[in-house]
């Protein structure tokens, strides 16, 4: 799980070091059954754009620009839900934006279209960009937990996958990745009690 998007029960509680999100939504996620918070990873988003950044973007204001088409995410992705914050903080409205209804659903399909000239500019993970040799201009740090329910904690199969996650192979290989911080890979964050 990543964050922070809007859940059907309204915005979370406000969280200026960004590390109280995925807790709010794991209470929220796990309810009645309690469970595990384990750290996956953090990495980037940010803006993909060919080399030499042609169209000179800088920052969300200039999504507004008649010259410059955006390739988006599907609603509900975290970088939907980042560019949608960054519009609002920016008082842009997504009917103004060249391409916004220009939806593919994965990282590196954003970076495809970026760099096969479908459009200027889209939202996407470093190792999107990197491999496609774009640019990036880094807008935020998301971090992906997972959430394990207490039923499920002592399963074989769970156990294995929270063995792994703390083994130095595993992280050295999700590391290598361009832009992934893998220093709390596979610890446990938080016991979320069940609900009473």
């Amino acid at each position: 799980m990543g964050g922070p998007p809007l859940g059907p029960q309204g915005p979370p509680p406000p969280d200026p070091d960004g590390r109280g999100y995925n807790l709010w939504e794991a209470r929220r996620t796990l309810g009645f059954v309690g469970g595990l918070v384990v750290a996956f990873a953090a990495w980037e988003l940010g803006f993909a754009v060919r080399p030499g950044n042609p169209k000179g973007i800088r920052d969300v204001a200039d999504l507004a620009r008649p010259d410059v088409r955006l390739v988006n995410r599907e609603p509900g992705s975290g970088s939907r839900v980042l560019l949608d914050g960054l519009l609002a903080q920016a008082g842009l409205e997504p009917a103004g934006i060249a391409g916004y209804g220009f939806v593919v659903t994965s990282h590196l399909a954003v970076a495809r279209v970026v760099a096969g000239g479908g459009a200027d500019v889209g939202v996407t993970l470093r190792a999107a960009a990197r491999a496609l040799g774009l640019e990036f201009i880094p807008l935020a740090a998301a971090r992906f937990d997972l959430l394990v329910p207490a039923d499920l904690v002592d399963h074989p199969a769970v156990r294995v996958l929270l063995d792994v996650l703390q083994t130095r192979a595993f992280r050295a290989e999700l590391g290598a990745l361009p832009g992934y911080d893998v220093g709390r890979t596979g610890t446990v964050l938080a016991r979320v009690p069940a609900a009473a």
